[in-house]
């Protein structure tokens, strides 16, 4: 079977991964769709992008660790986007935006939902769906920061060498150390040691915080107004463009 398949159009690429039979989908098989009628993001978020412009592909992963370590799949995904960008797009200053949105400066390239299978005490799968800008040059005013790679690089790029590209870079940080990934990732974090402007959903307070870290377990570690150390969870914390 092909490690991808391409759709003229689909609701959403993680929609469409579910109903196929996954048990017999190869580990980093790809499903690209050319158009998507019901882009998601996380939560209620959507995810809008004009036809054959961009890539909008899910790809399933079968890790087979503990549901505790799944932030390491955050990790690799997320580091193997900004690599692709990087190194196949010689595009500088690619960031993560805490936990896994991707960043060129302070504009917004890329978006990731990740979506886990648990069966017992293991993740059975990962649904891995991205959404890169690539070759669109113009976005809606209600999206607040986007770029694409053809408005950092001036050159347009083939949407599938860029999902190979990626794939490829998973499976590169997929057989990193620990250790290694962390420090990789934390490298790479938006705004880190910088101040930034946060709600906390509880409260609905409004700080402003430095990012000092991320948890093992994926939590951001801010040093907060009163020199406190505390670490939020991603549905406890907001970030205030």
């Amino acid at each position: 079977m092909d490690n991808y398949q391409i759709l003229t159009s689909a609701t959403s690429t993680n929609s469409v991964l579910k109903t196929m039979n996954i048990d017999e989908l190869p580990p980093f098989f790809m499903l690209i769709a050319q158009q998507q009628t019901a882009g998601r993001g996380r939560g209620n978020n959507t995810w809008e992008s004009e036809p054959d412009k961009n890539l909008l592909a899910s790809i399933l992963l079968k890790p087979q660790i503990a549901p505790c370590q799944q932030f390491n799949i955050c990790r690799m995904v997320s580091l193997a986007v900004c690599k692709t960008l990087t190194d196949y797009c010689r595009i500088e200053h690619v960031k993560i935006k805490w936990p896994n949105d991707i960043y060129v400066n302070d504009k917004k390239i890329a978006g990731i939902l990740i979506e886990h299978q648990i069966c017992g005490n293991t993740i059975k799968y990962s649904i891995i769906g991205i959404g890169l800008n690539v070759n669109q040059t113009s976005f809606s005013p209600a999206i607040p920061n986007p770029t694409s790679i053809v408005l950092e690089t001036c050159h347009e790029f083939d949407t599938l060498s860029i999902g190979r590209q990626i794939v490829d870079n998973i499976k590169f940080y997929n057989n990193l150390a620990q250790d290694r990934l962390e420090e990789d990732y934390l490298r790479l974090i938006y705004r880190l040691n910088k101040t930034s402007h946060f709600i906390i959903k509880q409260s609905e307070t409004c700080i402003a915080a430095t990012i000092q870290g991320v948890s093992s377990n994926g939590c951001l570690t801010l040093l907060m107004p009163d020199n406190s150390l505390q670490n939020f969870e991603l549905n406890e914390l907001k970030y205030v463009l």
